[in-house]
């Protein structure tokens, strides 16, 4: 999967919560990427040495949490990716709280223009996909949210206090599915009720990530092993543009 995403494209969103299972994922695979691919070092990733250097683009962050806590999503992708990759300066976009928020937002949609070449997510048990919590509308931009109760006290297993966030900012549902290409990755018996919500229930709003995994043509797929249920649902590139309202120059649907 590291090799993928090397090679994939210039843009890459990875999700929140990267410090839990899609942390845990992206270390074995970069440990195995070392092993066998010839631009991934150590178990790294070597993306400055292509002809147009990749990004990597935060999909959500905390509210409320000082920037150097080590429990906010930007600080745990550095841990467990950007520290495995070469990633030139300036290429990495995170969201800074302590400006004005609206305009952290719209500088936030513009980084992401026309739409990242993979955005890399996960599934809450509440089927919220990045902090696009249930009742989410699919044309939402990135925006200033309040989290779900579950979210809440799911954040808890990444602070080391109990002055867990209330509230966050994300990509929205519209400025993700205008990405190339989406991955929704879950892992575990935990999430096995909600990916089959997902998969097999109906498109609501009430379950964002049940209009995410629609995005596109390509069915999804399921590996079951070690007695957990490993599920990774795959989206090809929409034959349709996705306008974004801050890029004059993207087509109009």
């Amino acid at each position: 999967m590291a090799q993928q995403l090397v090679d994939f494209g210039v843009d890459v969103v990875p999700g929140q919560h990267a410090g839990a299972g899609r942390g845990a994922h992206l270390r074995q695979r970069l440990r195995r990427c070392g092993e066998r691919a010839p631009n991934c070092r150590n178990g790294g990733v070597n993306v400055a040495g292509r002809e147009e250097p990749a990004r990597a683009v935060v999909l959500d962050e905390f509210g409320g949490v000082d920037a150097t806590d080590p429990g906010r999503c930007d600080r745990m992708l550095e841990r467990y990716l950007l520290s495995r990759a070469d990633l030139p300066p300036g290429r990495f976009h995170a969201f800074d709280l302590t400006r004005d928020l609206d305009e952290v937002c719209r500088q936030h949609e513009s980084v992401v223009g026309a739409g990242c070449g993979l955005a890399l997510l996960g599934v809450g048990t509440n089927g919220h996909v990045g902090m696009n919590e249930p009742g989410s509308s699919r044309d939402s931009l990135t925006r200033r949210v309040d989290l779900a109760p579950a979210t809440v006290t799911a954040s808890a297993r990444y602070f080391s206090h109990d002055r867990l966030p209330t509230w966050g900012v994300t990509m929205g549902l519209s400025t993700l599915r205008r990405s190339r290409e989406v991955w929704i990755l879950a892992s575990g018996p935990a999430k096995a009720a909600i990916m089959r919500e997902v998969v097999h229930g109906p498109v609501t709003e009430s379950v964002p990530e049940s209009l995410a995994a629609r995005w596109r043509s390509v069915p999804p797929w399921c590996r079951i092993s070690s007695g957990q249920s490993d599920w990774c649902l795959g989206r090809r590139p929409s034959t349709v543009p996705v306008r974004n309202p801050y890029d004059a120059r993207t087509p109009r649907q």
